[in-house]
């Protein structure tokens, strides 16, 4: 088992030698000074399907100690360390799968915090397993306020218990800098949110705003610059996490903290890092990254693919991907999502922008809001609706990519007084002064479930994607209709739609917008047996996609239209 100390000052880097001393002198003089107790978690990190580090600050630098068991009441010390340290970082391995373990930690022979339990945590199932698993996912959470309480009171409620296997941050994790001190205050000491901590392990991404302590390093007259390898990334941030480097948890190994991937279940998540892209666009980080993704999608086999990462491709709010400062967004747009899409990834998730926003079902799109092209570039234009009968369906034995979903989740505790949300690429979108929110991800066999939960406990957005063999052109799944055929398509003037009633049943044809608004009723009623076919004029729709959605006995199927 892998254990080892972190340096708990930022200024312990620069200083080696006072805090050398320092550690000693508290070590021998924690008996004047008082008992240790504990100022940061536990908290937790890279979980397996047989392993988790356990990370904590005390106030005194100690010795390690950490107790696990499968009651609270009947916990052995599974991990120790003489070594004397104010952070604390513990792994254990060898555990069962899919099992709930309790745990305490402490120093000599004395708990600290836990054997109770609100200090727990799950092992992930097997890796490919099709063990339903649960994400929860915000960014732009850590301002220490009411509406970051709000957003994780709502996920509570709506989640209950266990809540969900992991948190994903999708950066700018604390206000204003990125300081130790802020992490502190804002996050790990916060009223309302800490409690998070001792039982729902995160897997993090950074934003700008944590960064800003790792530009410190390369500024020009006080401007961010980042223009630094990637193994000097240092600050705060990479001081507080401990992500899997070596693929200990799954997918390909990139030696660093700075990007990574794990598994859960029968996902593969892969945590990038916008901010290796400098101002001057002429370090070699997003070059080394975007070579790690390539490799790291070359050997992924697990049925959905999550991408996530702070500054989004596409956004209108209280960033917007169109404008010329926002050459980040531009460059994960131009350089990362190609590779992604690629391999067909499912779902790509951003923060940075104070909103909710996502995307229709797209492929392709790699310029300006302006270049989108719904003709070549919209997959599906359904939203995604599986209670409508209209999930995205993908393809996995199709070697085309079938596209990809993107939200943006920057709304975690952060808010934007008037956002435009008018990017052509979304499907839906929230925002507004203290308008927040958080993102749900279930996955369970061939189906994962996307939902955004507002601060009130409603769901403002909800999508459904389902894997497996290609959708049939005919629609025999419904029990009723089969030879469902849509022509010309796409079409300037004139639209056929033609199908075969097997037996008699009650059917209704609408072409619909791709927000799901009536345009039109095509048919409607009980119609028998037999071969049917009908026209429509659609020269006077705007140009674009639409759908076509026939519903039979209350059974849904839809299928793409395209104006001219």
């Amino acid at each position: 088992m892998a254990l080892h100390g972190k340096a708990w000052l930022d200024w312990h880097r620069t200083y080696p030698f006072m805090r050398h001393l320092l550690m000693i002198l508290l070590g021998l003089s924690s008996s004047v000074l008082g008992a240790q107790v504990i100022v940061r978690g536990p908290y937790l990190q890279s979980p397996t399907h047989e392993g988790i580090t356990v990370m904590w600050r005390t106030s005194v630098v100690s010795n390690t100690r950490l107790w696990c068991g499968s009651h609270p009441d009947s916990l052995v010390l599974l991990a120790s360390s003489p070594s004397l340290v104010a952070d604390h970082t513990a792994r254990i391995e060898g555990l069962s799968p899919n099992t709930t373990y309790y745990y305490a930690v402490g120093v000599n022979s004395t708990m600290l915090a836990g054997a109770d339990s609100a200090h727990r945590f799950h092992t992930h199932p097997v890796p490919g397993s099709d063990d339903p698993v649960r994400v929860w996912a915000l960014g732009d959470f850590g301002k220490g306020n009411a509406g970051q309480i709000a957003v994780k009171d709502a996920f509570m409620a709506h989640a209950g218990s266990p809540g969900a296997d992991v948190w994903i941050w999708l950066g700018d994790n604390v206000y204003d800098d990125g300081l130790d001190s802020e992490y502190q205050s804002k996050v790990f000491g916060l009223q309302g949110f800490k409690d998070l901590f001792s039982w729902l392990p995160f897997y993090p991404a950074p934003g700008n705003h944590d960064y800003i302590e790792v530009w410190r390093e390369s500024a020009i007259f006080g401007i961010p610059y980042s223009n630094i390898p990637l193994e000097d990334h240092h600050g705060p941030y990479y001081d507080i996490v401990d992500v899997p480097e070596e693929a200990e948890a799954g997918g390909y190994a990139s030696g660093l903290e700075v990007y990574y991937s794990f598994d859960l279940g029968n996902a593969h998540f892969i945590s990038l890092n916008s901010e290796v892209y400098d101002l001057l666009g002429t370090s070699d980080g997003i070059d080394r990254m975007v070579d790690w993704l390539q490799q790291d999608l070359a050997q992924n086999d697990r049925r959905f693919t999550i991408a996530y990462f702070h500054q989004p491709p596409y956004s209108r709010g209280s960033h917007d991907s169109e404008e010329w400062t926002e050459f980040v967004m531009e460059a994960m747009r131009e350089r990362v999502v190609p590779v992604l899409e690629d391999h067909d990834v499912d779902l790509v998730l951003g923060g940075h922008s104070h909103v909710y926003e996502r995307s229709h079902l797209i492929h392709g799109h790699y310029g300006s809001s302006g270049s989108f092209d719904p003709a070549t570039m919209l997959m599906d234009a359904s939203g995604g609706d599986n209670s409508m009968g209209t999930p995205y369906r993908k393809d996995t034995l199709s070697e085309t990519p079938d596209g990809t979903v993107y939200v943006v989740c920057g709304n975690g505790g952060s808010s934007e007084s008037d956002p435009p949300l008018d990017h052509p690429v979304m499907v839906r979108s929230d925002g507004g002064t203290g308008v927040c929110g958080s993102f749900v991800i279930d996955i369970s066999g061939d189906r994962l479930d996307g939902r955004y939960l507002k601060t009130d406990g409603t769901i403002g957005d909800h999508f459904t994607i389902i894997k497996g063999g290609a959708e049939p052109e005919s629609v025999a799944e419904l029990g009723h209709a089969s030879g469902l055929q849509v022509f010309p398509n796409p079409s300037y003037e004139l639209i056929n739609v033609r199908f075969t009633l097997d037996s008699s049943a009650p059917l209704r044809l609408e072409l619909v917008s791709v927000t799901g608004q009536l345009i039109a009723t095509i048919a409607e009623g009980v119609h028998a047996a037999g071969p049917f076919m009908f026209s429509m004029n659609i020269r006077s729709l705007p140009s674009g996609v639409h759908h076509l959605k026939l519903d039979v006995d209350g059974q849904v199927v839809t299928r793409k239209v395209v104006k001219l």
